[in-house]
């Protein structure tokens, strides 16, 4: 079981990012499903034999209430996606049968796997599986887009306007937010728990430095909060002891960030102040025609995409679901912290599901679609999972 749990882990962010690189790269865009369907297939049927294995533990007492909630949402949304093709709506990119394969494969799996496994159990199997993933993507895109590096593109999407030979490269909001994910996990890793000789260390600041590179070839205004969010929990949860090496640790990040955008031409902070000072983060309109298709059919929302999904999940949830699923998600979201804050006070090792889930509701908020939401809904099946 513990192999498998790896296995899924690795594969359900930054790993399959890893591989989808490499495809990008060769020019076989157009050609991504091949390897985007048949690795969710696989880990659907790791993640079946998983629950099949552990299913009492989604119909304990304590669990069985949220689990009801998660079933109804989803069922929900599948309805949502079979009225919207019924009606003739047009959908931006995968077809509805699509929609439903992902929502499964990204989110519905994800959660009552992880639900269904002793989190205290595995805790360290998932630690190390995320930052061994987040490691190997970050040798892919530092070999595949070393070069852009010393090119002072400011964000790797912008590479396209300097070269017009340039190949496609990967989502470059993968790169900063699967950057920032592993970042956080290693810092937990050094602040919390006591590493196993100098060969660990080294891994662990070489991973650190991979991630940077991501963080700064991405360079998402999302990103910054989830570090900034990630850095508040360090400094609330453990001693003294562990408080103070935080600090230390926030301190140092400080100007290696500053000195490390520079030196790689990331436009990642004169992003950030243009936010500030225009109080846009480009998503006005997107937003906007979600907002009115809510308020049009505020009960049970109405179309699942209009135009484009609007990159804001709740915007997206009042959308197409309405009052109804809104309401859902909040209770599923609200459950999941209080037990995530409340566990972490007992037992640190709690941080981890913390950490994904700001990470996920930091990238959330300002882009990605719900049925790719996989952060979210891995982290709260984090949080609900029980020892026996």
């Amino acid at each position: 079981m513990d192999k498998l749990i790896y296995f899924i882990t690795f594969f359900i962010y930054q790993g399959y990012y890893a591989g989808l690189a490499i495809i990008i790269s060769l020019g076989l865009t157009s050609l991504s499903r091949f390897y985007s369907i048949p690795l969710r297939i696989l880990t659907l049927i790791a993640m079946t034999y998983v629950i099949s294995k552990n299913y009492r533990r989604l119909f304990s007492k304590r669990n069985k209430g949220v689990m009801f909630i998660v079933v109804i949402f989803w069922i929900l949304y599948f309805l949502k996606i079979i009225y919207h093709v019924n009606m003739g709506y047009s959908l931006f990119r995968p077809s509805g049968l699509e929609y439903m394969f992902y929502a499964i494969a990204f989110c519905v799996f994800p959660f009552f796997t992880y639900a269904s496994i002793d989190f205290s159990k595995y805790k360290m199997t998932i630690l190390n599986s995320m930052i061994f993933s987040g490691f190997v993507f970050g040798l892919v895109c530092l070999y595949l887009y070393k070069d852009v590096l010393s090119m002072g593109v400011g964000r790797i999407s912008n590479l396209k306007y300097i070269d017009q030979n340039a190949s496609d490269t990967l989502n470059p909001l993968a790169l900063s937010y699967g950057g920032v994910l592993t970042l956080v996990l290693c810092l937990y890793k050094l602040i919390y728990i006591p590493l196993k000789g100098w060969s660990e260390k080294i891994y662990i600041y070489i991973t650190i430095g991979l991630s940077l590179v991501l963080f700064f070839l991405g360079a998402s205004r999302g990103s910054m909060i989830a570090l900034v969010l990630s850095a508040g929990l360090f400094l609330y949860f453990g001693s003294f002891k562990v408080r103070t090496r935080a600090l230390l640790a926030i301190i140092v990040s400080l100007p290696i960030l500053i000195y490390g955008a520079v030196l790689s031409g990331s436009n990642i902070f004169s992003r950030l102040e243009e936010t500030v000072e225009s109080g846009n983060v480009g998503r006005g309109e997107l937003w906007e025609d979600a907002w009115n298709e809510f308020a049009l059919h505020p009960f049970l929302g109405n179309r699942i995409e209009v135009g484009f999904y609007p990159h804001n999940m709740f915007l997206e949830t009042l959308m197409s679901t309405g009052i109804v699923g809104f309401v859902l998600l909040i209770i599923i979201l609200f459950k999941g912290y209080k037990k995530i804050w409340f566990k972490s006070k007992k037992d640190v090792a709690y941080l981890i599901p913390f950490i994904i889930a700001n990470q996920a509701i930091s990238q959330h908020i300002v882009t990605g679609a719900l049925y790719f939401s996989i952060l979210v809904f891995f982290s709260m099946g984090l949080a609900f999972g029980e020892g026996d």
